[in-house]
């Protein structure tokens, strides 16, 4: 059971890492991609919190 919860979890972060990968990408294709760039840092951080939370 441990195992296959464990496979779910690295299943999910491999898809949020294309994700994050392919905004970035998109993103730094406009010419205004600081402000874009901001953004997806910052939703990044805030999607991490309960990341560090979990753990205490």
């Amino acid at each position: 059971m441990k195992g296959q919860v464990l496979f779910v979890i690295w299943r999910e972060s491999i898809e949020a890492l294309l994700l994050i990968g392919i905004i970035y990408a998109w993103i730094k294709q406009h010419v205004d991609s600081r402000n874009g760039l901001r953004y997806l840092w910052g939703g990044v951080a805030i999607g991490s919190v309960p990341l560090f939370y979990s753990h205490c």
